[in-house]
């Protein structure tokens, strides 16, 4: 069993991996969050998506500030209007 406290440290690296988010293989970077932080072993992001930057957003992807890609998630996300994207990162033991 993996002690909660080290979940939360690993999840804490995770956090400050994080720098940016990359929409549609970079067509759009978003570098504010409107939250940014670690309740226990979940990672929450919170960040909005400015109308008229994308209309639609096909990939979203975590990135560090060398801009490695953390994260890949193919999507299929209209945007109408500011989106307000809510994501998480859940670890868990296996």
């Amino acid at each position: 069993m993996i002690p909660a406290l080290f979940m939360n440290d690993v999840a804490s690296y995770i956090n400050n991996r994080i720098a940016r988010v990359s929409l549609n293989s970079g067509a759009v970077l978003l570098t504010e969050f409107t939250v940014k932080k670690v309740n226990g072993s979940v990672v929450e992001l919170r960040y909005y998506i400015p109308a008229g930057r994308v209309g639609a957003v096909s990939k979203i992807e975590l990135q560090d500030s060398s801009g490695a890609v953390l994260s890949s998630n193919a999507v299929d996300i209209p945007v109408l209007s500011d989106t307000l994207m809510v994501q998480s990162i859940t670890l868990q033991e296996v």
